[in-house]
């Protein structure tokens, strides 16, 4: 774990999806045994490289939140969630972080 550590630093520091996907496919074992590391896994894919995990979806609920004006599908929020995927544009720097 500590290979995959030092390997996912130097991911982030280049800012590569590609090389974090791959990252996570070669240890998705040990990963696997580690069940506490998958959300903080998820926010640093986020944060750093805008891999964003698939929301599961609720179709009763798309449905209702459409005929009741609910914010679901639609609406300002789309603009927001593009600048965020952008890679390495607005991730946190180091020194920001504890």
């Amino acid at each position: 774990m500590l290979n995959f550590l030092g390997l996912l630093l130097l991911a982030v520091q280049r800012g590569a999806p590609e090389v974090y996907k791959s990252l996570i496919f070669q240890y998705k074992n040990q990963l696997a045994e580690t069940e506490p590391w998958a959300e903080a896994l998820e926010m640093i894919a986020e944060m750093y490289f805008g891999i964003t995990k698939p929301k599961q979806s609720n179709p009763l609920m798309d449905m209702m939140s459409g005929l009741f004006g609910g914010g679901g599908a639609g609406g300002g929020g789309g603009r927001q969630q593009k600048q965020a995927r952008r890679p390495g544009l607005g991730a946190p720097t180091a020194e920001s972080l504890d």
